[in-house]
């Protein structure tokens, strides 16, 4: 580089000298996630960087994840802002990685754990077509529920109905995921009763998954003409055993009256007859007077001693 200096009488003096200029690495700066940031189910994993360069020739700015199966990072972002959604529960290994012009490069690393959480069956929103249903007919049962699941995970809802030893079962589906599962069940009843009706849902799979339940009976009933039936047959029955019963309470009372006919006339159960007064006639008279005849007795006595 020359330089030129000139003075007021128009002498001048060219001087040269070298300049160098150094190239700069770029500078990382990330704003976004904080390094064992804690994000709640379903929450939003803002990316956001302010990383420069002083001769300003980033040419890579990228947010990776690693992860065990990946033989490579995953690129999930370029942008310096970006906020995602629907990312599955766990533990996520990030970096952002920014390079220039010339293949100066740095990168960061973070880890970060988005929380999992339970499915939950809104009870109050169950709405079925009806609860009743009939015997030996096919039966059409729908159903909508309310699921909520905050990490997305829940994707096996089910309704199963169990009568006795029959059971019914039907997959629900939430197709345009607004949280509503719908569905419907066609079943035939072959028994009146109370059946139970059960929804589950199950978030993963085997031992480790968990589930919400709800339950709630239903009615089957007999058919009209069945019920018609009935209610003549039970009432033909209610009339006979009247019947019966006026009849054996007549017999009984019929029975006691001649057990008390027959009693009266035994002579050991009748009324004993006054005793009458023996009449004078029947009483032996002594001739004379009983003194008299003691009397004489003893005068005897004396005339034998004499």
């Amino acid at each position: 580089m020359t330089v030129t200096l000139t003075d007021a009488t128009g002498a001048s003096r060219d001087e040269g000298f070298t300049l160098t200029v150094i190239e700069s690495a770029p500078v990382l700066v990330l704003i976004s996630p904080e390094n064992r940031a804690s994000i709640v189910p379903g929450g939003t994993l803002v990316l956001e960087e302010a990383s420069y360069d002083a001769d300003n020739d980033l040419t890579v700015r990228e947010w990776r994840r690693y992860a065990p199966e990946l033989s490579t990072p995953e690129v999930i972002s370029t942008s310096s802002k970006q906020e995602l959604t629907g990312l599955l529960p766990g533990e996520y290994h990030l970096s952002l990685y920014v390079e220039d012009a010339r293949g100066n490069w740095v990168e960061e690393h973070v880890n970060i754990t988005i929380q999992s959480s339970l499915p939950s069956l809104d009870r109050d929103s169950l709405v079925l077509n009806s609860e009743t249903f009939t015997q030996n007919e096919v039966n059409t049962l729908t159903v909508q529920i309310a699921l909520s699941d905050p990490d997305g995970t829940t994707d096996d809802v089910r309704v199963n109905i169990t009568l006795g030893i029959q059971q019914w079962e039907a997959n629900l589906a939430d197709d345009d995921g607004d949280g509503v599962w719908e569905g419907s069940l066609e079943w035939q009843p072959e028994t009146t009763g109370r059946p139970l009706l059960k929804i589950i849902a199950k978030d993963g799979e085997g031992e480790r998954a968990n589930i919400d339940f709800m339950s709630r009976n239903l009615v089957v009933e007999a058919p009209q003409d069945d019920m018609r039936g009935l209610l003549l047959g039970a009432a033909s029955l209610g009339f006979v055993f009247v019947i019966g019963l006026v009849a054996l309470l007549i017999s009984r009372r019929r029975r006691a009256q001649e057990e008390l006919e027959l009693l009266t006339s035994w002579d050991a159960f009748k009324s004993p007859s006054p005793k009458s007064e023996p009449s004078s006639k029947d009483v032996p008279k002594m001739e004379g007077n009983a003194m008299d005849g003691t009397e004489e007795v003893q005068a005897e006595l004396d005339l034998d001693v004499e």
